[in-house]
């Protein structure tokens, strides 16, 4: 009796442990995405008509991690200001238009957009 009690609690200290590690795999996973596969998940997120307007050179496209401040255009999301969050920044294919830069926010943890930035 005692080896089969003993053995159930093994199993389930087992499949706790098994579980934990998977989720911890998942995390080390978002963390070890590139720059570029960052930037295609982001970019995937915008509508149609931005996609169309938008250069997708991944060699121009510029990515950096950046403290959120409110004043750095249009957060949809205020929890992240003040907060470290990417900033990458598109170029778009009408040359006519100056700036030619647009800047988009996304969070650390899930790559969605949070905002937009304002361009000079």
């Amino acid at each position: 009796m005692k080896k089969v009690i003993s053995f159930l609690i093994l199993c389930i200290i087992l499949v706790g442990l098994i579980g934990c590690s998977k989720g911890n795999q998942n995390e080390q996973t978002k963390r070890l995405l590139t720059s570029d596969e960052i930037i295609k998940i982001v970019f995937e997120q915008f509508p149609k008509e931005r996609k169309e307007a938008i250069t997708f050179d991944l060699k121009e496209i510029k990515l950096n991690k950046i403290i959120l401040e409110e004043k750095m255009g249009s957060i949809t999301d205020k929890h992240f200001i003040g907060k470290e969050v990417y900033e990458i920044e598109f170029t778009i294919k009408d040359k006519s238009v100056r700036p030619t830069n647009r800047f988009v926010f996304a969070t650390l943890e899930n790559y969605k957009i949070i905002g937009y930035g304002y361009v000079d």
